[in-house]
């Protein structure tokens, strides 16, 4: 069950520890599709969930650095009703903290009391699973905020062209639409493309990603060296996720028209 499939029922990397992080062939046998229901493997499965909370710890101060003040949190490495009781994916997760979101929180009123402070985002998500590691930037179905700025910006045929050069500027990423097989390459994404995929995408109800895949094979073989390029994959999303994401300086949601 991938990231977009569950609920996070996360916990904070603050406390994660400084062993070297280095994932390894077992790490994405672990969720292999036949061990997912099973508690046998809670104890691995920490393990891994350890070295995912260590990266996000790790990156965190560049994210800082390049101007996004996140909090980092992992997934569940346990079967549990979050994650429909199945473990075929663990991630850590980057999401605004609940201060940032202040704003958002005045403007929306009483629809904005239960506003998600973790999961429910703009995300920048890093996944183990068992083909590998995925990179992404994800907007979940109940930010619905953030795909409607995104929409409205868009609308705009001159920040369309803009949003449309930051995404090209990625390539190796893929941009996909919720669940669907059909993706997109950054890197060769035509005008008109981005424009259909953006028709057919309805905030609150559909997932929206762009996500770049290290093979398990590949990052096994890495071994501790993997981190420099997983962060600096994650890195290349900053100036998409301050694009997209609503604050009352990139504010087309509540825009008054003219």
């Amino acid at each position: 069950m991938n990231a977009e499939n569950q609920d996070a029922g996360g916990v904070d990397v603050e406390a994660a520890g400084s062993t070297p992080l280095a994932f390894d062939a077992a790490d994405f046998r672990l969720l292999d599709p036949e061990h997912a229901r099973s508690r046998d493997h809670n104890k691995p499965r920490l393990a891994l969930k350890r070295k995912l909370a260590l990266f996000g710890k790790e990156v965190l101060p560049r994210l800082s650095a390049a101007g996004l003040a996140l909090r980092a949190r992992t997934s569940l490495h346990h079967p549990y009703t979050y994650n429909k009781f199945r473990v075929d994916s663990m991630w850590v997760y980057f999401s605004r903290r609940l201060e940032e979101l202040a704003g958002l929180r005045e403007r929306l009123g009483p629809v904005g009391e239960d506003l998600d402070p973790h999961f429910s985002q703009l995300l920048l998500l890093v996944e183990a699973n068992a083909e590998g590691i995925v990179v992404s930037l994800k907007i979940h179905p109940g930010a619905w905020w953030e795909g409607h700025n995104l929409k409205a910006k868009c609308a705009r045929p001159e920040l369309r062209r803009e949003f449309h050069a930051l995404v090209k500027a990625v390539p190796g990423f893929s941009l996909r639409l919720h669940d669907h097989r059909k993706e997109y390459p950054c890197g060769t994404l035509y005008a008109d493309e981005l424009a259909n995929l953006l028709s057919r995408y309805s905030p609150g109800e559909h997932w929206l990603h762009l996500e770049s895949r290290f093979a398990a094979e590949e990052v096994a073989r890495a071994g501790a060296e993997v981190r420099a390029p997983l962060q600096a994959e994650l890195l290349r999303l900053v100036p998409l996720f301050r694009w997209i994401g609503w604050r009352p300086d990139n504010d087309f949601l509540f825009e008054k028209k003219t």
